[in-house]
């Protein structure tokens, strides 16, 4: 085997190195933006608002039974905080 056939077979490897850095440091960049626009929102309070929420919604699909049982007992908590007066 010559030389010029040892190259044209490390070639297309070699291009494949290159092409799956470039692609790595795309993703790499992809990621920096996301975390700075992450890291920017958790500053806000609607952000928070939202996050707050949206676990709520997650826990009532996921726990439906619980958070029923979880509404009656705020109901009786409730009723009962307005009918004790304050000392």
């Amino acid at each position: 085997m010559q030389l010029s056939e040892k190259v044209k077979k490390l070639t297309p490897l070699s291009q494949q190195k290159k092409r799956s850095k470039i692609l790595w440091e795309k993703i790499m960049d992809m990621v920096k933006k996301c975390m700075a626009w992450v890291k920017a929102r958790v500053s806000e309070r609607t952000s928070w608002d939202g996050a707050v929420i949206i676990a709520m919604c997650v826990m009532v699909i996921c726990f439906g039974g619980l958070a029923k049982v979880a509404a009656f007992v705020g109901l009786g908590y409730g009723a009962w905080t307005c009918y004790k007066a304050e000392a």
